[in-house]
């Protein structure tokens, strides 16, 4: 079980879960997400989300960005 922490994201992809446990987020502002086994291309999209809580379950290995007008945002796991 992961402790519940805050996490500045910045452009960089930021390796969310390594698929062995459930992960949830919440946060304000917008993020993008990619599922990969290894770090997405920094020219990755991914799927966009916006002011929202997301839970992802294993065997998912998640990457997670800030996107859009902000060059950071933070989000908080549990």
């Amino acid at each position: 079980m992961m402790a519940t922490k805050r996490v500045a994201l910045s452009r960089k992809w930021y390796q969310l879960s390594d698929g062995s446990n459930d992960v949830t987020i919440q946060f304000a502002g917008s993020v993008a997400v990619c599922r990969s086994d290894v770090e997405p291309d920094e020219n990755m999209a991914g799927m966009q989300f916006s002011d929202t809580e997301l839970t992802f379950t294993r065997p998912d290995v998640v990457w997670i960005r800030s996107y859009g007008l902000h060059h950071t945002n933070e989000i908080v796991i549990w």
